[in-house]
């Protein structure tokens, strides 16, 4: 699971502190950014010459400081080492001469773009300047000051990094979605309005547009049956669906939403920038994120709508992965899998995944407490109109008419 924000490269930190100003929730050696705006940075405590730098061995100090654009260079001071970031209580640090920026890196992970002002061979900086003997302030910083002199409105876009190491408690790797609708929104692409956009309008439209291009050519397509009806003045909604279908709609939506946010965030990174392959990676990331828990939520709710029925558990799994997803076992692995989509790449906004696992919950609950004796789920009677099957209890079917007839092949995927 580390691997998802080692790829990141670092832990996200958001908040203002004091005066902007910072302390790591980590060790210096752990890979933490700390996201602003104007001046503000971040300050180490130090307690002796061997805590927490091992001074009398020189060990150097991994930094980096990024920015959102490259902001005149002449509008803001930076300032590193010996010293404090909050203003008036200790002196600011030596100044850094700011020469120019590092090429702009696309971050595919999270759909951003930034700009380092420090070139890679100077972001260390030697602990032996941090002697108690050397440094009455008794902190290390890294500490911006914002003249507010440029021709542009806002307060300067910017992160102050420490570490290189990569290591995530359990609830850093979970909050991976926050991180990345964080960033797209005011800490630093500023574009807050793609999230509800995506969810409530564009992704329930593409999801509907797929569907009805599936259904022109010919194909069935995993929808809700919802029906409306008109008696008098009353209007009547109808329609067969069970609660997995439900959970299984909400998914989809889900996971289109995420993708196409992220997508619109990858755009707004590369526009007018240079590009790089990073562009297609970040394609590759949000496409595989969202695409294959889709592609799990399909299979399932055919095999609910069209799955065979065989009583034999290994024949069940016989032939192919969609078969396998009629079986009722198959509910530990939407729990399972529901769970493992939290830690990728926010893969459906955290309600995906959540919508996955609900859907595994009602089929474990449901199969398992009302079968017969038999490996075949009750929902496949009541869904196919069989009267007096496995779990049909010999309550009335459904028309048969309204029952779905299984394809050949499971050719649909939305």
């Amino acid at each position: 699971m580390i691997w998802v924000l080692a790829l990141l490269g670092h832990v996200p930190k958001y908040g203002t502190g004091i005066d902007n100003c910072m302390t790591p929730e980590h060790g210096h050696q752990i890979s933490q950014a700390h996201y602003l705006k104007g001046s503000g940075g971040y300050e180490i405590h130090i307690d002796s010459d061997s805590s927490p730098f091992n001074t009398a061995a020189s060990e150097e100090i991994d930094w980096d400081v990024v920015f959102k654009e490259r902001y005149d260079l002449s509008t803001y001071s930076l300032y590193v080492g010996c010293g404090g970031c909050v203003p008036f209580q200790d002196a600011p640090g030596t100044p850094y001469t700011l020469r120019e920026y590092q090429h702009g890196e696309l971050e595919p992970f999270s759909q951003t773009y930034y700009y380092s002002a420090v070139a890679k061979a100077n972001r260390k900086f030697n602990s032996t300047a941090l002697t108690l003997a050397n440094c009455p302030e008794e902190h290390f910083t890294v500490r911006l000051i914002d003249h507010h002199n440029r021709t542009s409105s806002g307060p300067i876009v910017w992160a102050a990094v420490v570490g290189l190491g990569e290591s995530f408690t359990p609830l850093e790797l979970v909050s991976f979605p926050l991180f990345v609708v964080q960033n797209h929104g005011e800490a630093w692409n500023d574009v807050v309005w793609t999230v509800p956009v995506s969810f409530l309008f564009v992704a329930p439209f593409f999801l509907w547009s797929v569907r009805r291009l599936l259904t022109a050519r010919g194909y069935q397509v995993l929808e809700l049956d919802i029906r409306f009806s008109q008696g008098g003045e009353k209007l009547s909604v109808m329609g067969v669906n069970t609660v997995r279908e439900w959970f299984y709609e909400l998914a989809l939506i889900s996971f289109s939403g995420a993708a196409i946010d992220m997508f619109l965030h990858l755009l707004v990174a590369q526009v007018g920038r240079d590009f790089s392959s990073n562009f297609w990676s970040g394609l590759f990331v949000l496409i595989a994120a969202n695409g294959v828990p889709s592609l799990q939520v399909c299979t399932s709710w055919w095999a609910l709508r069209w799955g065979p029925e065989k009583s034999n558990p290994r024949d069940f799994c016989s032939y192919d992965f969609w078969q396998c997803a009629a079986y009722p076992d198959w509910a530990l692995v939407e729990i399972l899998t529901g769970v493992a989509y939290l830690f990728l790449f926010g893969a459906g906004y955290y309600l995906g995944p959540a919508c996955i696992m609900l859907a595994g919950i009602v089929r474990f609950t449901t199969e398992y407490s009302g079968r017969n004796g038999t490996m075949v789920p009750a929902s496949y009677g009541r869904l196919r109109g069989a009267g007096g099957g496995a779990g049909g209890g010999g309550g009335a079917p459904i028309a048969a008419a309204s029952a779905p007839v299984a394809p050949q092949l499971p050719r649909m995927f939305m």
